[in-house]
């Protein structure tokens, strides 16, 4: 890993204080998410504005070049597809899920010293000295840079490293081969991106035999491709934030509990997150019935709850179990796409409470 941002989950320059709950260690991963929009609004503002340069709609009230130079960049840029834009978006992505796996890592070891394995510990090599220097935080991520490094020659794709560390500190799991293979296609382009200026060499045919380009030619991806990409690598941090809930003991069933199902709903996807109250599941589903008709079995469902204020002219409401161990939030509305009514049910389980199988 490249030491792109050694900030906490902040990521504002502002170390990370020492987690002293065992749902801060998911923090690092919520924050993944809110950086991740960021960069895809901003590569669709980027992609935008071009386009309205290129087509004479845009003042351009920036930039050291002339109105003519600058309107010609943003011409060549429209017609081929926003290569400058599709670059620093794809880079990006790879720079925030390398920096969000890191953090985690450092923030886990600090909640959980004893979580590296003997194995990988005897690999690493540390100058004594040095280490000592360090306050806490710093050597524990000396010891994750360190492991990262003794893996670097038998696992030369990105998202093999992020397993091995994952593993040797206890986080490690199966992963789908499908989004493997997607990663370590991103990590192989972000690589001809910063290094070889986008231009395919040998090592990237072997990566990705299944690549049409040829050594010397220019890889390029579509806009549309960043979407998809930032899908991938989101898919991964969950899985990773699913291990870690997991190890911690944390509700992350694929479904809600029995009292929280709705009957004929199909479901749209699920999200486990941290919230500053605790772990949460945001489960995601869409139905036939009304938007009424939901929240009137909610409504029944938690009947008993303690109610808590909501956001006015939103179809949500917000219950509290009456033991104070678990929050519900319910919002639905009807899609204008399809006609159905979209509903989501956020299960909070409230910080130092781990509920067993028979209270749910």
């Amino acid at each position: 890993m490249s030491p792109v941002d050694h900030a906490g989950p902040e990521y504002n320059g502002v170390p990370s204080p020492k987690p002293r709950r065992a749902a801060d260690t998911l923090e690092p991963l919520g924050v993944y998410y809110d950086r991740t929009q960021d960069i895809l609004d901003m590569a669709t503002v980027a992609m935008a504005t071009l386009e309205a340069i290129a087509k004479g709609q845009h003042d351009q009230p920036f930039g050291v070049r002339s109105r003519d130079d600058l309107r010609a960049f943003a011409l060549r840029q429209y017609e081929q597809e926003y290569p400058l834009a599709v670059q620093q978006a794809l880079v990006s992505l790879w720079g925030i899920v390398e920096t969000t796996i890191e953090q985690l890592c450092v923030t886990w070891l600090e909640y959980n010293p004893h979580a590296m394995n003997d194995k990988a510990l005897i690999k690493l090599r540390v100058r004594a000295a040095e280490f000592l220097r360090l306050d806490e935080t710093e050597r524990t991520r000396m010891l994750i840079e360190e492991l990262d490094r003794s893996l670097i020659e038998s696992c030369p794709a990105g998202i093999d490293r992020f397993e091995g560390i994952l593993s040797a500190i206890g986080l490690g799991g199966e992963l789908d081969p499908v989004i493997r293979r997607a990663l370590v296609e991103l990590y192989q382009i972000r690589n001809l991106y910063v290094h070889k200026g986008g231009i395919a060499d040998r090592h990237f045919k072997k990566m990705c035999p299944y690549r049409e380009e040829m050594v010397g030619e220019p890889v390029r991806m579509s806009p549309r491709l960043i979407h998809g990409c930032a899908t991938i690598v989101t898919e991964y941090v969950r899985l990773v934030q699913g291990r870690l809930a997991k190890v911690l003991g944390f509700t992350t069933s694929e479904s809600p509990p029995e009292f929280l199902r709705y009957p004929a709903a199909e479901t749209i996807g699920q999200v486990v997150r941290m919230t500053t109250a605790g772990p949460s599941c945001t489960f995601t589903y869409k139905t036939s019935d009304s938007v009424e008709s939901v929240l009137a079995h909610y409504a029944r469902a938690l009947e008993g709850w303690i109610e808590q204020p909501a956001r006015r002219g939103v179809s949500v409401f917000l219950h509290k179990s009456p033991d104070g161990r678990q929050s519900v939030a319910v919002s639905a509305e009807a899609s204008a796409e399809d006609g159905l009514t979209h509903f989501s049910i956020l299960h909070i389980i409230h910080e130092g409470h781990v509920l067993r199988s028979d209270e749910l």
